[in-house]
């Protein structure tokens, strides 16, 4: 079902059913903070699933990520790096630095004072804090993803001729899993002792690839099977969703031992990304009695906010949490989960209304200048393409 609302993917018309996994995603990380950093009272309240795996909402981002961005490289008639590197960084990098913003000025002012601090923004800046340990989560503990998503269009842009070719597309995929794949196994065979570092490394780009990869393979689909997806999305869906479940069930068995255990760091991660590979491909046509009732409560509007809720959600609790009484009992936490819920959604919809959606719209009219010149000497025009990538 396509909202006509605005702008999106396919035929101009917003995917709803994305929007809903980008509203799940996004909750699921909420959520899985608001368990880990909340007083011990909203701990227990919140000790049922997803929490204790949350943070797979970052996976299912990455998913996403690579269907959108794999659809902005396969689809055009005609590929133009210069527009697709506007528009990604018109999408993503004015949210994200009003974010560092607001940060610095409520809640790190000291980063404004040190040399250090000046080092850190810069690394946030440029984008490269992920791959330095001591600044991997320094001002938002969310922002390594960011890092890992700014590298992954850069490799993109680099391998979109390749790409698009049927036989490069299969050779970079295979290649970009061998890679990952190895990688892990590398860190699991010699990686760090220390926790921490074995998380902060074994989340680099090349231990994340076959996230990206199933997208892109869901999205090589959706382009030359459209017909067929259309048919049996009912089945991908409800494969996916079995999938999943499957998959959380053995991600239950190992939350102690994740980051130690020989397969779940190198394929627990594969088995995400097939499954939410499905549900991708499943919620391209989701059933009405589904889409529906979400439409009504909002979900898909949440997806549209998605990313200012992914920036602002680990800031604005911060901020909250020390006002919450720890000893409240539990119709206190379920108000105070309320009311920071309610101000999450209202900052996350003012940012995407007066931050991310003017700076998309600019990059739609700068890239599409240079459209307009070209079509006047007969080049064709990139497809319109869904602005609201995962971050």
């Amino acid at each position: 079902m396509k909202s006509r609302e605005h702008e999106g993917l396919f035929g101009g018309a917003r995917m709803d059913g994305l929007d809903v996994l980008r509203a799940l995603a996004a909750m699921l990380v909420v959520f899985y903070h608001l368990f880990e950093l909340g007083p011990p009272a909203m701990k227990s309240l919140l000790l049922w699933p997803p929490n204790p795996y949350g943070w797979i909402g970052v996976d299912l981002f990455f998913v996403l990520s690579g269907f959108f961005i794999g659809r902005l490289v396969l689809e055009p008639a005609q590929f133009r790096p210069g527009a697709f590197f506007v528009r990604r960084a018109l999408r993503i990098l004015p949210a994200y630095y009003f974010s560092i913003l607001a940060i610095v000025l409520f809640l790190q002012p000291g980063l404004l004072f040190s040399a250090n601090g000046w080092w850190h923004l810069t690394s946030h800046a440029f984008l490269f804090h992920n791959l330095l340990p001591d600044h991997h989560g320094s001002i938002n503990g969310v922002y390594w993803t960011l890092g890992v998503e700014w590298q992954f269009y850069l490799l993109m842009l680099l391998t979109a001729p390749l790409l698009r070719r049927s036989w490069g597309l299969v050779v970079a995929l295979l290649s970009a899993l061998a890679i990952c794949w190895a990688y892990r196994t590398a860190i699991y065979l010699h990686g760090s002792d220390n926790l921490m570092l074995r998380f902060q490394h074994g989340t680099q780009l090349p231990g994340m690839l076959d996230l990206f990869v199933a997208g892109i393979v869901g999205a090589k689909l959706s382009l030359s099977h459209a017909k067929w997806l259309q048919r049996w999305a009912p089945m991908l869906l409800t494969i996916g969703i079995i999938a999943t479940v499957a998959t959380l069930r053995y991600l239950q068995s190992h939350l102690g031992d994740y980051w130690t255990h020989g397969f779940s760091i190198i394929g627990t991660r594969s088995l995400m990304a097939i499954s939410f590979a499905l549900l991708v491909l499943g919620m391209l046509h989701p059933p009405r009695w589904l889409i529906t009732p979400l439409n009504a409560l909002g979900v898909t509007r949440l997806g549209q906010y998605s990313y200012s809720v992914y920036l602002f959600h680990l800031p604005l609790l911060l901020a909250m949490a020390p006002s919450i009484p720890a000893d409240w009992g539990r119709n206190g936490m379920i108000a105070a989960i309320a009311l920071y819920l309610v101000a999450l959604v209202l900052v996350s919809r003012f940012v995407y209304r007066h931050v991310e959606a003017p700076w998309i719209t600019r990059g739609r009219q700068l890239t599409r200048s240079g459209t307009a010149a070209r079509e006047r000497v007969g080049t064709s025009d990139i497809a319109v393409a869904n602005e609201a990538a995962a971050p």
